[in-house]
């Protein structure tokens, strides 16, 4: 039998710790995501003043847009008062405020407010600038480091000089930085130092921006399992791969100086390979069986974006490919009170009693954390969203480029 955990809540509002809401507070929700915004939701009961009638919570100035709240869970032995686990899941700013006043008022008056992590502070102003003489990734360090936050990013090539080929950015920053990074197979997310909480209306470098491919050659977070059948830490599972993706990207570009036609084709994946049969394994042996099956070959082209030279077309070819190699997709559901740390997004981790297919390690895409206010134990699931470019066990080891 799976050992039973206790759910944890901590709030914190410009680094001060809430400590007055624990009779209001009814669900908290955060999704956190690795190619996009992460959010959060958090719904209150909004009953009135016994006195006077009058709602307090919507005076309360902690429930203002743009009011900075950090949240964390953490679980522990149950009835232990502690937690083992403490994860800072997010840190960002209320976007949306949502009174209801029920027909009833009390108990069905409710407050809700949602926000986004602190990388809503670069989606408010559009922008037109011309970036030279610098990489995508040099062009991503300034624009993180102009908001303040610390940084965790890998190199790219090529540097782009004017004379020959500038990046003009007509956007926000935060739509800026995504494009470059779909550009380079990279993912870019910002992310919640699990140390104390700086104090103010500005985390700053408790905040670590991240812009580099997905790191597969990391530990993995300790093991869900479908077992036992009445204790399982993951209870559910729905997985998928497909046949009609393709296993190999050749990428072509005229290239205006010199006017030749350069070339770059992807089809072997350059990050760690997860299971023993990627998609290429299982299809173009079954395609060599078929009748007039040894001329099919399941290629795609990269024609969406104009490259700047021979590398930008590699890592054009690269990002496709690596869209493609997620071979096994998958969705869980998690008993947050049957596993022994708070599951992360943007990690491995290693499943356990799905049979020999899919056992093994998964990359976690999404985390849904929900925690919900319950009369005997407060609840907490974690909804999952997971990929692996294989089946099977596999060696483990990194792939070819």
């Amino acid at each position: 039998m799976a050992e039973q955990y206790e759910a944890f809540l901590s709030l914190w509002v410009d680094g001060e710790p809430i400590d007055d809401l624990e009779d209001r507070l009814r669900r908290v929700e955060v999704v956190e995501r690795s190619r996009d915004a992460s959010s959060f939701r958090i719904l209150l009961s909004m009953a009135p003043s016994d006195t006077d009638a009058s709602w307090p919570l919507l005076d309360d100035g902690r429930f203002q847009l743009m009011r900075r709240w950090t949240i964390a869970f953490g679980v522990g032995p149950y009835k232990s008062g502690e937690p083992d686990a403490l994860s800072v899941v997010l840190d960002g700013y209320i976007t949306s405020v949502e009174p209801y006043f029920g027909p009833d008022r009390v108990p069905d008056s409710t407050l809700e407010i949602a926000g986004l992590d602190a990388s809503c502070l670069m989606h408010f102003e559009s922008r037109v600038r011309e970036w030279y003489d610098k990489s995508d990734a040099q062009i991503v360090r300034e624009i993180y480091e102009s908001y303040g936050f610390d940084c965790d990013i890998s190199d790219t090539a090529p540097t782009r000089a004017r004379d020959r080929s500038s990046m003009l950015q007509r956007s926000t920053d935060a739509e800026f930085v995504r494009m470059l990074a779909r550009r380079n197979g990279c993912e870019c997310f910002v992310e919640a130092r699990d140390a104390t909480v700086a104090k103010g209306s500005h985390p700053g470098r408790a905040i670590v921006a991240h812009f580099h491919r997905p790191r597969l050659d990391a530990k993995a977070q300790p093991a869900l399992s479908l077992s036992p059948r009445a204790y399982p830490s993951l209870m559910s599972m729905r997985a998928s791969w497909q046949s009609h993706r393709p296993t190999s990207i050749v990428g072509h570009h005229l290239d205006p100086h010199s006017r030749k036609i350069q070339t770059a084709t992807q089809d072997a994946p350059k990050l760690r390979k997860l299971g023993s049969q990627g998609r290429v394994d299982l299809l173009v042996p079954r395609l060599r069986g078929l009748e007039r099956g040894a001329t099919l070959r399941p290629l795609g082209l990269q024609h969406e974006r104009v490259p700047h030279d021979q590398a930008e077309l590699e890592n054009f070819v690269f990002a496709a490919h690596l869209d493609n190699d997620w071979f096994v997709e998958a969705t869980g559901k998690v008993q947050g009170l049957r596993y022994e740390t708070i599951l992360r997004p943007r990690r491995l981790v290693d499943i356990e009693a799905a049979g020999e297919q899919l056992d093994g390690p998964w990359y976690v895409r999404s985390a849904a954390h929900v925690w919900e206010r319950n009369k005997a134990t407060d609840s907490y699931e974690v909804d999952v969203e997971l990929c692996r470019n294989a089946l099977g066990a596999g060696s483990g080891k990194a792939a070819s480029a």
